[in-house]
């Protein structure tokens, strides 16, 4: 299960430290270059994988959304962190403010919404990860990209990235309006993790 890393709910430090880097690349770090490694060789199935997870007639709703253009681009970062150089790898996920939005209090990658100024999808990837994290752009290097998913309640086509984080520790400053707390979800959760399933019932219809 991811661990906490920081809450709202706790008074954070008023001075902004930066960490010590380690650059990976120089000392030949294997999970960074496999990583970059098998997204640059892959085929991602994409698509195919979200439409046999999503509900009934999801690849529906999107199609017509891209035919009207009734969506909006956003970007996400799949960031991987250690707290120290031997340390075990871990993503920093979020969850969101309460409020009136649509996904208040989610569990959610940061990221947000591309706007104009930024110059690609992939730098409003780390502009988001800087705003709602605290983390500097300068020290994440790029690793690949993954297959963009659509989420109909927002009308968000999400674009999600994959980053190394150099900075160790890293030092997270998180925006107080829009993160509630900042949990670690550590790789090995998600490679050894068995698949799943729950029933639940929305809008009347029972899916799993």
């Amino acid at each position: 299960m991811p661990s906490r890393a920081y809450s709202n709910r706790y008074p954070k430090p008023m001075s902004r430290p930066f960490p010590p880097v380690y650059d990976p690349a120089d000392a030949g770090d294997p999970l960074m270059h496999r990583i970059r490694n098998q997204l640059c060789k892959a085929v991602l199935p994409g698509p195919e994988v979200q439409y046999r997870l999503a509900p009934a007639g999801r690849s529906d709703r999107e199609q017509q959304a891209r035919r009207r253009s009734h969506f909006r681009e956003s970007s996400v970062m799949i960031l991987i962190c250690r707290d120290h150089i031997d340390g075990p790898s871990y993503i920093p996920l979020i969850r969101r403010a309460d409020g009136p939005h649509v996904h208040a209090g989610q569990i959610a990658l940061a990221g947000g919404k591309v706007e104009p100024s930024d110059p690609s999808r992939w730098h409003a990837a780390l502009r988001e990860n800087e705003e709602e994290l605290g983390l500097s752009t300068r020290l994440v290097t790029p690793l690949g990209r993954l297959s963009p998913v659509y989420i109909p309640v927002s009308r968000f086509a999400v674009y999600p990235y994959v980053g190394w984080y150099h900075g160790l520790p890293p030092a997270f400053y998180p925006a107080q309006q829009e993160v509630a707390e900042v949990l670690k979800l550590p790789l090995t959760e998600l490679a050894h993790q068995e698949p799943s399933s729950q029933r639940v019932k929305i809008r009347g219809q029972d899916m799993e």
